[in-house]
């Protein structure tokens, strides 16, 4: 577990490193026989962490990965500054696959936005991670597709761009904080540091 663990915290991130202890606690923690979602992996650092509690719980669980896993211009200088050369409309799905290889983790990738899911076929989902849906379209998609799988009083979710509209007046990023804020079935648990956007809540269905 240690050498999948150096690998883990080696993998260039946008907050899936940081809060890598919260991501392996709650998938630790998820039932047998549930699954997880993880909508935005990057380049896997998060995708990593959720790998090492799913080992560590020793249940069955698939990992279902959805990502564009298509480059822009902003990903190729964040990239550089964590010492990987990334160039612009790279696909990172097979980066992303190497940086896993060893991990005994059952893992199911999705390539394509967010805002263009139309399935999902799973087990009832027991944890819920969310990097990329920061817009109505994309939000309110994914809500559409996976809420129905969701578990009273069971399911957790962890959104890491809740509070990203604190730093940002571009319009769209508050779009999450107000669906969450104004839909009485999810009940917020607690802010998740280091990473100053990211929040935890449960889901307590439809009372």
């Amino acid at each position: 577990m240690a050498t999948l663990e150096k690998i883990a915290n080696s993998i260039p991130s946008q907050g899936g490193r940081e809060i890598g202890y919260y991501l392996r606690e709650k998938a630790e923690a998820v039932a047998g026989g549930n699954d997880i979602i993880e909508v935005g992996s990057w380049l896997g650092a998060g995708t990593a962490q959720l790998c090492l509690g799913i080992i560590a719980g020793e249940k069955d669980i698939t990992l279902h990965v959805y990502d564009r896993f298509i480059v822009n211009a902003t990903e190729v200088k964040k990239a550089l500054k964590q010492g990987l050369k990334l160039k612009k409309n790279q696909n990172t799905l097979p980066i992303v696959k190497k940086y896993i290889v060893n991990f005994k983790c059952n893992v199911e990738f999705n390539k394509g936005y967010v805002s263009d899911i139309y399935d999902y076929t799973g087990n009832e989902i027991g944890l819920y991670v969310d990097d990329a849906s920061k817009k109505k379209e994309s939000f309110d998609n994914a809500m559409n597709i996976f809420k129905p799988h969701f578990i009273p009083d069971e399911t957790i979710l962890i959104l890491m761009d809740y509070f990203y509209f604190e730093w940002r007046e571009k319009e769209g990023p508050d779009y999450q904080f107000n669906y969450m804020q104004n839909n009485p079935e999810f009940e917020f648990i607690e802010r998740i540091l280091p990473d100053p956007s990211a929040a935890a809540f449960i889901y307590r269905g439809i009372k």
